[in-house]
């Protein structure tokens, strides 16, 4: 993937559906109200030099509150966080500047889609599950990669998170469906499954009946079957006393 692509952006959009661009693939950029500075934004709320992102040689990026000392009128916030020097952006972060809203996003993810096979880093993963032909989203694939990539269980909630985020946002309900179930069996945690089966396995033990081991779906089921008994009983046990 092109290197800008990894880059980050900020995206801004507004109550009537508009949205805009605003990539940060230079060293340096000053936002500002005066039509010389890099992003010009013209609202009295904004100051004529109000802040400036940089980028090192990393593609760490930063934004910091005024330019050569002198700070904003309205300040720089980040989430709920006013910027007193500098703060680093990532992606899902939100930046307020005047009246101005904006999300920072990774400029590919707002790209032509990407397939399964272009994916070499992380950033290719993020933008593959917020742009990828969901019919071609197969549980094995996506899973295989997570584990080439060598990418852990906190990155792998941190990834999924955000590209769920932009996908509610979007009103992407198949996209969400699809990333929750691929969230579930990437941060797979049996833990739960597990006591509901321990305790099914000591009633059933309980009452006489011998219980054998078989498939987790199997399981399940005689987990589901309970609870759906243990409702029941309740509920006409709720409909006698009333």
């Amino acid at each position: 993937m092109n290197v800008k692509d990894q880059s980050l952006c900020l995206y801004f959009s507004d109550e009537k559906g508009g949205s805009k661009i605003y990539p940060l693939d230079k060293e340096k950029l000053v936002i500002g109200r005066d039509h010389n500075c890099d992003i010009v934004l013209f609202d009295q709320s904004i100051s004529r030099r109000h802040a400036v992102v940089r980028v090192d040689e990393k593609g760490a990026t930063t934004i910091s509150d005024g330019v050569t000392g002198e700070l904003s009128a309205n300040g720089v916030f980040v989430g709920d966080k006013k910027v007193k020097i500098e703060s680093r952006l990532h992606v899902g972060d939100v930046v307020r500047m005047g009246v101005f809203r904006f999300e920072v996003r990774r400029t590919a993810s707002l790209k032509e889609p990407i397939g399964i096979d272009e994916i070499d880093s992380l950033f290719d993963f993020e933008a593959y599950l917020q742009r990828g032909d969901t019919a071609l989203m197969k549980d094995s694939a996506v899973l295989a990669i997570m584990d080439k990539l060598g990418i852990d269980t906190q990155e792998r909630e941190r990834v999924f998170d955000i590209c769920l985020d932009y996908a509610m946002r979007e009103n992407q309900l198949q996209r969400v469906a699809i990333l929750s179930r691929l969230k579930g069996l990437a941060l797979k945690d049996n833990t739960g499954l597990d006591e509901d089966i321990n305790a099914t396995q000591e009633f059933f033990n309980y009452e006489g009946i011998p219980l054998r081991k078989g498939s987790d779906s199997n399981r399940l089921m005689l987990v589901a079957f309970v609870l759906a008994v243990t409702v029941l009983l309740f509920v006409l046990g709720w409909s006698l006393f009333l």
